[in-house]
């Protein structure tokens, strides 16, 4: 009897902790969900959950950069084939900067994203 009595006690323990993190993931997704249908300012394009805005201004990729942070952005770092088409749309009409740059290494220079990522060349 005493174990049945344990057995059921650890059960229903396990129920809550399940119940309690099906509760937190929920949440979870919910905000997410919420993120992603997050509407982009004016002139700005949704891709994914990230939007994106096409200057047309003509500056260096510094300036271009700063820009971009004083917009809380930076420049694009392009991490799929998909997001890669996406941004060749959105340049049909121009050029752009994007957020690669070469890091000098004592064997040379190397390119990286802005955010200190390395390239995935694939």
């Amino acid at each position: 009897m005493v174990d049945t009595k344990t057995n059921l006690t650890q059960l229903q323990s396990s129920y809550d902790k399940l119940s309690k993190n099906h509760s937190q993931l929920q949440e979870e997704v919910k905000k997410l969900k919420e993120k992603i249908e997050e509407k982009c300012p004016d002139r700005w394009r949704r891709f994914g959950s990230s939007c994106y805005f096409k200057s047309t201004e003509s500056k260096t990729w510094s300036e271009s950069r700063r820009d971009c942070q004083d917009k809380g952005a930076d420049l694009v770092m392009i991490n799929s084939k998909e997001e890669q088409e996406f941004i060749n749309e959105l340049n049909m009409r121009g050029e752009s900067w994007i957020g690669l740059r070469a890091k000098n290494t004592s064997s040379g220079s190397k390119w990286e994203w802005v955010d200190g990522s390395a390239v995935n060349e694939t």
